[in-house]
């Protein structure tokens, strides 16, 4: 099973980091090529290099969490909406704007069980950017 636009895969029961045309069991993966992956797969891509510090670090942990394609302003897309409501400017309305659409999503389906760990992740987040 590969899942949708990641490097990542399962066969025969082993997660597998497809880099390329080669395959390895993520567990083989090294510090240097996560970092890589991060770097070139979700931070570059999402912009965050051309974005505040503050902004970056929101941005870029909303791309590994919700999908990099929910943060490239491509169109009318969620980290537009949070960017709208943070005016550019303030990164406390961001966190609210996402943290109501976590809320938004546990009215779908199974994802209510999922919501003290995206608030966790969200709190973790808001502490981080004060330290920038």
């Amino acid at each position: 099973m590969k899942l949708k636009n990641e490097f990542l895969y399962f066969n025969s029961g082993v997660l597998l980091f497809n880099k390329g045309q080669r395959s390895k069991p993520v567990i083989n993966i090294s510090d240097a090529e996560v970092k890589e992956i991060y770097y070139k797969n979700y931070w570059l891509v999402a912009g965050c290099d051309k974005m505040t510090p503050k902004f970056a670090a929101l941005c870029f942990d909303t791309a590994v969490n919700m999908g990099v394609e929910i943060v490239k302003a491509t169109g009318m897309t969620r980290n537009t909406e949070f960017l709208k409501a943070a005016q550019y400017t303030y990164p406390e309305k961001y966190i609210a704007a996402k943290k109501a659409k976590y809320y938004e999503f546990t009215k779908y389906g199974n994802q209510k069980k999922f919501l003290n760990g995206w608030l966790n992740r969200l709190n973790d987040m808001e502490k981080f950017i004060k330290t920038l």
